[in-house]
């Protein structure tokens, strides 16, 4: 994640977006469906889109690529996943 300019997921069905979280914790901008667990774990961070509007994402993608000024801006909001939530996630995967 650290050398990415961006982690997408358009996984609707995620219970817990693991992926995502890691992402943010390395701090590198996530672009992921609009879903309640995306903005649950995320903290309203991530950019949040509709998974079928493919020009939209696809601006976005290019837009976070291409602009470091609006790239920084998103990774300055960032918020780490919230501790409980991912602890408590790990306890039931390890289960």
């Amino acid at each position: 994640y650290n050398r990415a300019k961006c982690v997408i997921s358009f996984s609707e069905y995620d219970g817990y977006p693991l992926t995502l979280a890691e992402a943010a914790r390395c701090r590198t901008p996530v672009i992921a469906a609009l879903t309640p667990s995306v903005n649950e774990v995320l903290n309203n961070s991530a950019v949040t889109c509709d998974p079928n509007k493919i020009t939209e994402i696809a601006d976005f993608i290019g837009y976070i690529c291409s602009n470091n000024i609006f790239r920084d801006n998103l990774i300055n909001k960032m918020k780490l996943p919230k501790a409980s939530t991912l602890d408590a996630y790990l306890k039931l995967y390890n289960q």
